[in-house]
């Protein structure tokens, strides 16, 4: 590519590098600002940085179901924190975390219930899941079926609005299952 931003190889790298250097900083301030937001913070605060990181660590640690736990925090920001630890084999292991997200939440003018709504806004309920996107596909292919299909199409349209009767759709997929996945990027 270089021969394409100038015929001097010196120059060129000169005027790539210049693009590329300030990339890792104006990466890092906005995953920043996008996790903020699904941690309901309205604005910069010291230590936001850790809090996400520490939160990522926390369901790594204990194989939480990411989508189900950002979305049950909203519902800890109103005040129902037994949603999100009864994601946890350990319902107790949260509590720590929990304990300085609220915290560093009250810093802010925002209710609870301000907060929950903000959360929901950003962090869905519903995904494409692997075991829902292959029972669509095998009852399309094998049976003719699309109502399947139509029904994960419709979740996915509107991820964020929790609606009756759409539960299934919202739960990851049980571990026997999982255990079989291998996905990648961009599956």
């Amino acid at each position: 590519m270089l021969p394409l931003i100038d015929p001097l190889t010196e120059l060129a790298i000169a005027r790539a590098t210049k693009v590329i250097d300030p990339f890792p900083a104006q990466y890092a301030a906005r995953w920043l600002a996008g996790v903020r937001a699904k941690l309901g913070l309205a604005a910069a605060g010291d230590g936001d940085a850790a809090l996400a990181a520490d939160w990522l660590a926390l369901l790594a640690a204990h194989a939480v179901d990411f989508t189900l736990a950002w979305r049950r925090l909203g519902d800890a920001a109103a005040g129902d924190e037994r949603s999100v630890a009864a994601l946890f084999a350990d319902p107790a292991a949260p509590a720590a975390w929990l304990e300085r997200w609220r915290r560093r939440a009250e810093r802010e003018s925002r209710s609870g219930a301000e907060r929950r709504a903000a959360m929901h806004r950003v962090n869905p309920l519903y995904i494409p899941r692997n075991h829902r996107v292959e029972e669509a596909l095998a009852a399309a292919s094998e049976h003719g079926d699309l109502v399947p299909f139509d029904r994960l199409l419709e979740v996915v349209i509107h991820p964020f609005d929790e609606r009756p009767g759409w539960a299934r759709y919202a739960e990851p997929a049980p571990r026997e299952v999982t255990a079989r996945y291998k996905t990648f990027c961009g599956t």
